[in-house]
């Protein structure tokens, strides 16, 4: 006699050891490719007790089953199903089906058989389903709707199925797809909290949106796994959403070599896929963004980049100015809430080290960028500041970012500590000028080492009357910053100079242009549009540098 079905997944009862969700899934993919020899050998290695390995073989005999069963309702019934011709898409009618293929005719009465393969599985779950839908229909009819829904991806309508044919299913049948729905619903379960997980390490925000509403909607099943991981991922997203890191204990760094794979962690948001290796975060794939939201307090920005490809864009929003670098345009466009520049043309060579530099001066409300060391240099007005930083690339630009720097407020002031007004003192005295962040003797030379959380190292030259340039003999990596401003203040006018392994021999002068000359005495940077009131030339460490000796000051 039929039984009702209550709609709700069955208790299980599971084989000890026995994965039935995995089982499941091989057997669809046995069956849609037509391996007899292989469905029979996951079947035969089930516990042939257990309800799940029930259910899994009435599952097979359905399959197995379909052109039998659907072509006994068209003969008998003739109800209306249609599938779309393979070739020129146009709905005709199904006029038959047998274990060959299924018959389908134009309205102008042309047919023709479509082979099995040729039907899709959305396709044929609706036609089982539409079959169903009729006083007549028998427990197989819905059973074989139910079996085929499930396999196009489609639980819920398999579910209604079962509550549909409540007066028809017998119990052994409703039994067993009531198994086979819970199956599948856990396998969704494990899907969607995988694709979480991933989404959660990648920082992709949308795609774990996505993965958390695939999770709601199953939680609303009764399924205490997707609860349970929703209670588990909703405190991760919150995070992301905020720019942090998913890990709590996991804090983002302000300068970045990507030479550690949890480098790529110091961007919580992230979209598409990045790979960290040899000294670079690259992009792989069309497009693709890694942002974070902690940029209440950076004052500048350094990215190190190469374009390997020729083509797509980069761009760079810092506190909501933009930088449109376009590689296959060889144009670069900056722009603000303020202010729109016009692009320029620049050309970015492939598979060369570029760089863009963007300082803001909260005082004056502009931003500075700087190209390539001053190859293009612009201001903007920048109006209310964000506290967004996001890098993205897209139409397949092929970016590799080599270093990455932030500079934060308080990078200027001296510390507070005993310590730190003793290792100034000393470096005060002997080189006569004011000490910056983490700048330290290691006799004869003064080291500036790399910015701690954000704060530059470095030393500041009062500015004389009687001075008029300054020679430093340095090495290092990374590259050298010479500033002209006031201590403790944002803005200033700057140059960039690339350090080396071995010692050079820098001059920089300062009157009308700020100029630094190598030991042949090239002009090796220059920044003409000086501003006014500068008391200081800072000299600022963007990585590691070490001073050989003390400064030597020039007089006239």
């Amino acid at each position: 006699a039929p039984t009702t079905p209550t709609g709700d997944p069955a208790p299980t009862v599971a084989a000890q050891g026995v994965d039935f969700a995995a089982a499941d899934s091989q057997l669809e993919q046995a069956l849609i490719a037509g391996q007899t020899a292989t469905i029979e050998q996951i079947l035969a290695k089930l516990d042939q007790n257990a309800a799940q390995a029930k259910a899994l073989r009435r599952k097979a005999e359905l399959w197995t089953s379909r052109a039998d069963i659907l072509g006994s309702i068209i003969r008998s019934r003739k109800p209306k199903l249609r599938l779309p011709h393979p070739t020129i898409g146009e709905q005709w009618d199904v006029t038959d089906a047998e274990r060959g293929g299924v018959q389908i005719t134009s309205p102008a009465g042309s047919s023709t058989r479509l082979e099995w393969t040729q039907v899709a599985l959305k396709d044929l779950g609706r036609i089982a389903r539409e079959a169903a839908d009729h006083p007549q229909a028998e427990s197989r009819d819905y059973a074989l709707a139910c079996v085929l829904l499930l396999m196009s991806g489609d639980t819920a309508l398999a579910s209604v199925q079962t509550i549909k044919g409540k007066a028809a299913i017998d119990e052994p049948t409703a039994r067993d797809l009531d198994a086979l729905i819970a199956l599948k619903r856990g396998r969704e379960v494990d899907h969607a909290i995988m694709r979480a997980d991933a989404a959660a390490t990648q920082g992709d925000l949308k795609a774990l949106d996505d993965a958390l509403a695939a999770l709601k909607r199953l939680d609303r099943d009764k399924q205490p796994r997707a609860h349970d991981a929703l209670s588990r991922l909703d405190p991760v997203r919150a995070r992301l959403a905020e720019g942090k890191t998913t890990a709590s204990d996991v804090a983002a760094k302000d300068d970045l070599a990507f030479d550690e794979e949890d480098d790529l962690q110091s961007f919580p948001l992230r979209q598409g896929v990045w790979h960290v290796g040899n000294g670079q975060v690259n992009l792989v794939g069309e497009s693709g963004s890694l942002a974070r939201k902690d940029m209440a307090n950076a004052r500048s920005l350094t990215v190190t980049f190469q374009n390997n490809g020729g083509k797509g864009a980069m761009t760079i929003n810092f506190r909501g100015v933009r930088v449109l670098a376009e590689f296959g345009g060889n144009r670069i466009t900056v722009a603000s809430r303020e202010q729109e520049s016009r692009g320029k043309e620049f050309v970015f060579l492939p598979k060369t080290v570029h760089s863009i530099y963007l300082r803001a001066n909260r005082e004056a409300g502009t931003m500075a960028i700087e190209v390539n060391n001053g190859a293009e240099v612009f201001e903007l007005k920048t109006g209310a500041l964000s506290e967004q930083l996001m890098i993205s690339a897209d139409n397949n630009a092929a970016i590799a970012i080599e270093e990455l720097s932030i500079g934060r407020d308080g990078s200027h002031q001296p510390g507070n500590d005993p310590a730190t007004t003793a290792r100034h003192e000393a470096v005060r005295n002997q080189t006569g000028c004011e000490p910056l962040g983490g700048v330290y003797l290691d006799p004869p030379t003064i080291v500036l080492p790399a910015p701690d959380k954000g704060v530059e190292s470095g030393l500041a030259f009062m500015l004389r009357e009687s001075a008029t340039s300054i020679t430093v003999d340095v090495k290092g990596k990374g590259q050298l910053q010479f500033l002209l401003g006031q201590v403790g203040k944002d803005g200033g006018d700057f140059v960039n100079v690339d350090l080396k392994p071995d010692p050079q021999r820098l001059t920089i002068s300062w009157r009308g242009a700020l100029v630094v000359k190598n030991e042949q005495g090239l002009v090796i940077a220059e920044n003409k549009n000086l501003g006014k009131d500068h008391s200081h030339l800072m000299i600022l460490a963007a990585n590691e540098a070490i001073m050989m000796v003390s400064p030597k000051l020039n007089r006239e």
